[in-house]
């Protein structure tokens, strides 16, 4: 299945789930959605009790890269300078929790095997 979301369309999506709670992908350390704001989300780890912000271009650009490459992993966000900041397991999860017909995430765990580093990522849900 292809990707279809616009921008706009993917930020309604994740609107929708503003207060709700997902798991991390790896860790399963739940998260909350405090606040969607026109240009950031304000996510709870609520086991550490703290607020993280994750910025609009961030969760956009990753959801583009997956659009265009049928993945995101945590080898590429080394590398991309596009997502910023240490909010990778946030931003995979949370588009992964928004978009489930079109995302699903995976761990090495789960057959992603890569010169013996530990991937986690979302994929295309066709891939």
């Amino acid at each position: 299945m292809p990707l279809v979301l616009n921008n706009d369309q993917l930020w309604k999506r994740i609107q929708n789930v503003e207060g709700q709670k997902f798991p991390l992908i790896e860790t399963k350390r739940r998260i909350e959605v405090i606040k969607v704001l026109n240009r950031k989300v304000n996510l709870k780890d609520l086991e550490k009790r703290k607020i993280r912000t994750v910025s609009r271009d961030d969760i956009v650009n990753c959801y583009e890269y997956v659009k265009e490459n049928g993945k995101y992993t945590s080898k590429v966000w080394k590398k991309d300078p596009r997502i910023s900041g240490n909010s990778l397991a946030r931003i995979i999860a949370l588009l992964a929790f928004a978009v489930p017909e079109e995302i699903v995430p995976f761990t090495q765990d789960q057959g992603e095997r890569l010169f013996k580093e530990r991937l986690r990522g979302i994929r295309k849900k066709d891939c």
